[in-house]
C-alpha cells in the first residue's frame, strides 16, 4: 500500500520527527546526517517543542521545525523547506544562535555549553554545485582551521539527489531517498536497500495520516497552503528581479553624471593625501575611479528607491532630495520600501 503523503509537507514531517512516539526516527535520522563516531551517537532524545493536536491552529501547523537535547545535553535543530527564501542562510544562523544561547541558564559557566547542530532539508537547490549534502563549521577558510566545535549546519537539497532505490547504501542516502519519494513508496514492495525499521514505521506513521480522517483533512489544508506560498514567493522573486533589474538601469542613467562629479572630487582629495607617496597623478586617477563607483552605488539606490515609490503609489521623491542624503540612509530608505513590497503573509517556508 502507498501512503499518498508527502512526507515533506509540515504537517507530516513534524508528526514524523517531532512526535513522541516517533522519536527513534528522529534518532535514526539525526545520526545519519551527523555521522558521529562510536560511543558519540545519539542514543536518545528530549523533544523540547513536541508536535500535540495544540500545534494545529486554523488551519497552520504552530511551530515547524523540531528541536530537541540527546543524552549528551547536545541540542538540535531540524526542519524541513519546500521553497528557499532569500533570507534563508540569515535565519538559519539566527536559529542556531538563538537555540545554543538557550543552553545557558543563570550561574552557568560557558564550559557547560555543549554542541549545538542544525539540519537544513531543502526541497530545492541552495547552492551552485552539484553536491546535496553539506556540512559548516567555524573555521578559518584560508588555513581550514577550525575555531570551535559547537556550532554546525548540516544542509540537504533534495533536489540534487538522484540516486535509484538500488544505489541507495547509506543510512543518509535511506533517508533522502524516503523523503523524496515516500508518498509513492508500496509498503507491500519496498525495496531491499530500504526495508529496515526505521523506514517501515515511518512509512506506518504515513498510512496513519491518510486513514485517519482529521489527520488527512490537516494534511491536505497544509499541502493547499504550501502551493500558494511557492506560488506567492515566485510572484515575489520575479516582480523583484525585474524591479532590481529596471532599477539598476535607470540608477546607471541617472548617477553617472553625479557619479563622475563626485569622483572627481574624491579623486582631488585622494591624490593630495597619496601625493606624496604615488604621486599626484596617480591619486587623481585612483580617486576618479574610486568616486565613479560610489556615485554608480548612490545612482542604483536612487532607483531602486524612485521604482519602489512608483509601485506602491507613493509620492516619487525629486532627485534633488535624493542626492542630498547619504549612502547609508538612501540605502535604509531603499530596503524599507523593497520591504513594503512582500506579499502580506509571506515569510520563511515551512
Amino acid at each position: 500500500m502507498r501512503p499518498k503523503i508527502d512526507p515533506k509537507v509540515d504537517y507530516a514531517f513534524k508528526k514524523l520527527f517531532g512526535s513522541e512516539a516517533n522519536r527513534p526516527l528522529l534518532i535514526d535520522l539525526l545520526n545519519a546526517v551527523l555521522e558521529l563516531p562510536e560511543g558519540k551517537r545519539v542514543r536518545e532524545v528530549t523533544l523540547l517543542n513536541p508536535f500535540t493536536e495544540t500545534s494545529y491552529v486554523g488551519g497552520k501547523v504552530a511551530i515547524l521545525d523540531v528541536k530537541a537535547r540527546d543524552e549528551s545535553a547536545r541540542h538540535h535543530h531540524l526542519e524541513m523547506q519546500q521553497a528557499v527564501p532569500w533570507s534563508f542562510d540569515k535565519r538559519v544562523v539566527f536559529y542556531l544562535c538563538t537555540l545554543h544561547s538557550q543552553q545557558m541558564l543563570s550561574g552557568d559557566y560557558y564550559e557547560t555549553l555543549r554542541t549545538t547542530y542544525s539540519i537544513c532539508i531543502l526541497n530545492e537547490r541552495f547552492f551552485a554545485d552539484e553536491h546535496y549534502r553539506h556540512a559548516f563549521q567555524v573555521v578559518d577558510v584560508e588555513h581550514g582551521v577550525r575555531f570551535s566545535k559547537d556550532l554546525e549546519i548540516h544542509v540537504l537539497e533534495l533536489g540534487k539527489f538522484n540516486l535509484t532505490a538500488e544505489q541507495v547504501r547509506t543510512p543518509l542516502e535511506r533517508w533522502c531517498y524516503f523523503l523524496k519519494h515516500g508518498e509513492s513508496l508500496d509498503s507491500e514492495q519496498l525495496p531491499a536497500s530500504l526495508d529496515t525499521p526505521v523506514i517501515r514505521q515511518a512509512l506506518e506513521a504515513l498510512m496513519a495520516l491518510s486513514q485517519e480522517e482529521l489527520e488527512r483533512f490537516r494534511y491536505l489544508d497544509r499541502l493547499m497552503a504550501h502551493r500558494d506560498e511557492v506560488s506567492r514567493y515566485r510572484a515575489y522573486e520575479d516582480k523583484v528581479m525585474r524591479a532590481l533589474k529596471e532599477g539598476r538601469e535607470k540608477g546607471m542613467e541617472e548617477g553617472m553624471e553625479e557619479g563622475i562629479e563626485k569622483g572627481i572630487e574624491k579623486g582631488i582629495e585622494k591624490g593630495i593625501e597619496k601625493g606624496i607617496e604615488k604621486g599626484i597623478e596617480k591619486g587623481i586617477e585612483k580617486g576618479i575611479e574610486k568616486g565613479i563607483e560610489k556615485g554608480i552605488e548612490k545612482g542604483e539606490l536612487i532607483g531602486r528607491i524612485c521604482l519602489c515609490q512608483r509601485a506602491l503609489k507613493q509620492p516619487v521623491a525629486s532627485r534633488e532630495e535624493l542626492l542630498r542624503l547619504s549612502l547609508a540612509d538612501l540605502a535604509h530608505k531603499a530596503d524599507e520600501l523593497e520591504r513594503q513590497l512582500l506579499p502580506e503573509g509571506n515569510g520563511a517556508a515551512g
